[in-house]
């Protein structure tokens, strides 16, 4: 790249990566709330048709001192059992060291 005039570093790359992938997670925790208006961004389409199923954005399950083990409603039990959790949607208590 510095052949063609550019001087970033590595890590100049990842950040700028690194903050690009948390703005996209940003906007869309934002337009799936209810009630929210919905945030526009230029790359927002690019970045969902990369991003959009990765169980970063959208993970299988959450968990919650208020609602206990929840699978995601667009997650199939296929999903949970290709992600190695073995734990039904009902909580049990805290994991147990061999269900880490």
């Amino acid at each position: 790249m510095s052949q063609k005039g550019y001087s970033f570093t590595e890590d100049n790359c990842d950040i700028k990566f690194w903050n690009l992938k948390k703005t996209y997670k940003r906007i869309k925790d934002n337009n799936n709330e209810s009630g929210r208006g919905a945030i526009s961004w230029p790359y927002f389409t690019q970045f969902d048709e990369l991003f959009g199923s990765s169980h970063a954005v959208l993970p299988i399950a959450t968990a919650s001192n208020i609602s206990g083990y929840i699978t995601s409603p667009t997650t199939s039990e296929t999903d949970i059992d290709l992600a190695g959790s073995s734990r039904s949607s009902t909580p049990t208590g805290p994991p147990q060291k061999n269900d880490v």
